[in-house]
Formats: structure tokens, C-alpha cells, sequence
């Protein structure tokens, strides 16, 4: 398949058969409007507002559901995507985003990115006894070009350790032929 590109909202989304992917979703409250609001007003690029996204999730406790049990929600979510939706490399889920790294997606990758932030939706929203959006609308993705996997791993992999959260056990990384496979209840 040629790279094909779509839109969602005001983020492009690019799509190319067997490519790697480096995806980063956020939780509704994550960021505050205003700040969504000048960046869309900016001249920015997509990656610098996704750099700046980056700095203030790291820096910031809104919207920071993702702890203990709703961590583990999502974790096992992401981990049961594995060889089934999607072949998994390296994910990461902080108190107000995610971030994974996967490669090929077995249907589109807005559909891959609709049926894991839906379904975990459902499933945080039940066990905190709420309604109401979990996740932004909008994710950030890019096509991982050769070379460029590896600093990739590693941001995240380090982004408990940037946001200063010790111990934090809610990462990992699949090794080829190793991979943990949670069946979701």
C-alpha cells in the first residue's frame, strides 16, 4: 500500500503498510484548553506542538487518571493489541497519556487507535463510576523512519524518569520471540 495520509481533526495522520509507528494519546483533561487553544493559533509545526504537548504532560497533573488500577486497565489493553491488532515494541502509560511504539496495524490505523481508547474508555469509566470522555480526541503519530526506532525506545522507556515518578511499573518493552499476552476478563 502507497503512504496515504487522512485527517481527523487538525492532526494529519499518515498511514504506509508494514511501517513502523511511534503514537502518543493523552487523557481529555491532560492539557488546558487555553494552552490547546494558542498552540492551534501558533505557527507551529506539528512536531514542535508535539514537543510542547510532551513537556507539559511531563509537567503537569491534570487529568492524571492513569494510576494504579486504570493504569493497569490500559496496560493490559494495550498489551492484549499485541499480535492481534498490532505488532508491539515499546509502550508507556503515564498518569495523563500513553505512548507506543508498534508496528503494522491489522486494520487502519484509525481504527486501531478508535477500538483501544474506546474500549478502555468504557472499561476506566466503569470501574471509576463515571461517564464522560476519557481520552482526547486527537492523537499524535509518526512513521518511524529506519534508524530512529532505537532513541525512540529509549524516550520511552525514560519518560517515568523525566516526569519524576520512581518505581513507576506501567512501561515495557517486548523482546522478539518474549511477550506478555494479559486476556482481558
Amino acid at each position: 500500500m502507497p503512504l496515504t495520509g487522512h485527517c481527523r481533526g487538525r492532526l494529519p495522520h499518515w498511514e504506509l503498510d508494514g511501517a513502523l509507528y511511534f503514537v502518543t494519546f493523552r487523557t481529555a483533561d491532560a492539557v488546558s484548553p487555553a494552552l490547546i487553544a494558542g498552540l492551534r493559533l501558533s505557527r507551529f509545526t506539528p512536531d514542535k506542538i508535539r514537543n510542547e504537548v510532551e513537556l507539559t504532560l511531563d509537567s503537569s497533573d491534570r487529568g492524571d487518571i492513569l494510576r494504579g488500577h486504570v493504569a493497569k486497565i490500559v496496560t493490559d489493553s494495550v498489551l492484549f493489541g499485541h499480535e492481534r491488532d498490532y505488532d508491539l515494541d515499546t509502550w508507556c502509560v503515564m498518569p495523563n497519556h500513553v505512548h507506543l511504539l508498534f508496528r503494522h496495524p491489522r486494520s487502519s490505523l484509525a481504527r486501531t487507535m478508535q477500538t483501544l481508547k474506546s474500549s478502555t474508555a468504557h472499561r476506566i469509566n466503569a470501574f471509576l463510576n463515571r461517564d464522560g470522555p476519557v481520552w482526547e480526541r486527537e492523537y499524535f503519530d509518526r512513521i518511524v523512519r529506519p534508524g530512529q526506532a532505537e532513541p525512540i525506545r529509549r524516550y520511552i522507556l525514560d519518560n517515568p524518569r523525566r516526569a519524576n515518578l520512581p518505581g513507576w511499573s506501567w512501561s515495557g518493552r517486548i523482546s522478539a520471540g518474549v511477550a506478555p499476552a494479559p486476556r482481558l476478563p
